[in-house]
């Protein structure tokens, strides 16, 4: 199968390393680390850097942009990008040791309609029932949710296995688009169900409630306490070794490329649960948003505990 992803959202991603922070105070940056970001292209270059070949969709804007495709190219990413006017944003991440990450993101160009229409004409042009399309991230401002949510349907027509991680959408949203998988954090299932998730149980309550309501595939990712999934209707747990995390920028990005990744090269949807799993942890022990390694992958993946549950 061939993997196409998308990105309307991109950003270069800004990481400040710092010994120390106060709010309210001078404060002086150790280190910076930059990264063409993007949740579509942190999803390819998870995939390039673990052996598959996927070509990554992208809308830039030009005024910034021959810094952004340097450094996409410099990742050995195959791409096809639209420009549209305006500049590339950028998001922040603040790290400090012994404290939480302080992301502070930006806003970015503005896009047309009819810039987006012919994106998604392209796609369409290549996609078939043997392609696994992802579609992640903000819809970006100028958009409509409804003529995003058409051009995702007029896909899905082409009988490609659509997947989704994006907080623009409710789920009476996502019940329109039907698409083949979801990945939600904790936060984001919350405001998708109406209801605190705190717990690995309510985690796996929510999943399942919103494979019932009818997505097929639901995994929840969960941080440190691993991750859950209802897969066509089968329950599992996934428990994770204790690491100490360097970045998790990007994070759950890996874990869906861990899933299609394995999709496309014929495991079970069990088995693409647990490589999912290996490569949103191992993603968390390298820095900024560069992807998981090939070696902590494997690594990883012989220590983690999953079961399936009723």
């Amino acid at each position: 199968m061939k993997i196409i992803t998308t990105t309307l959202n991109p950003a270069f991603d800004l990481h400040y390393n710092m010994k120390n922070f106060k709010l309210y105070e001078e404060n002086y940056v150790d280190s910076v680390l930059t990264f063409a970001g993007g949740k579509g292209i942190n999803i390819s270059r998870a995939l390039s850097r673990n052996g598959m070949d996927n070509t990554a969709y992208i809308i830039l804007g030009k005024d910034n942009a021959s810094d952004f495709v340097s450094r996409l190219e410099a990742d050995g990413l195959g791409c096809y990008v639209i420009y549209a006017e305006g500049k590339i944003r950028e998001n922040i991440t603040i790290h400090t040791p012994g404290m939480p990450e302080t992301r502070i993101s930006l806003e970015g160009f503005c896009l047309t309609e009819e810039t987006v229409k012919q994106f998604f004409e392209k796609i369409e042009t290549v996609v078939d029932e043997n392609t696994i399309l992802t579609f992640t991230g903000r819809i970006p401002r100028g958009l409509s949710k409804d003529s995003i949510i058409g051009f995702l349907n007029e896909l899905k027509n082409k009988q490609c296995l659509l997947a989704v991680d994006c907080n623009s959408f409710s789920l009476d949203d996502l019940l329109i688009i039907n698409p083949w998988l979801i990945k939600p954090n904790s936060k984001e299932i919350e405001a998708l169900i109406g209801s605190k998730v705190d717990t690995i149980p309510q985690a796996m309550d929510a999943a399942v409630k919103i494979h019932q309501a009818g997505i097929e595939n639901v995994i929840v990712s969960m941080g440190k306490d691993g991750a859950v999934a209802t897969l066509s209707g089968i329950n599992h747990i996934a428990e994770v070794p204790s690491i100490k995390p360097v970045s998790t920028i990007g994070a759950g990005d890996s874990m869906i490329a861990g899933f299609i990744g394995a999709y496309a090269k014929g495991f079970c949807l069990t088995e693409c649960f647990k490589n999912a799993v290996a490569y949103g942890t191992a993603a968390c022990l390298t820095e900024g948003t560069a992807p998981p390694e090939p070696e902590d992958v494997k690594s990883i993946l012989k220590s983690i505990n999953l079961h399936e549950v009723l």
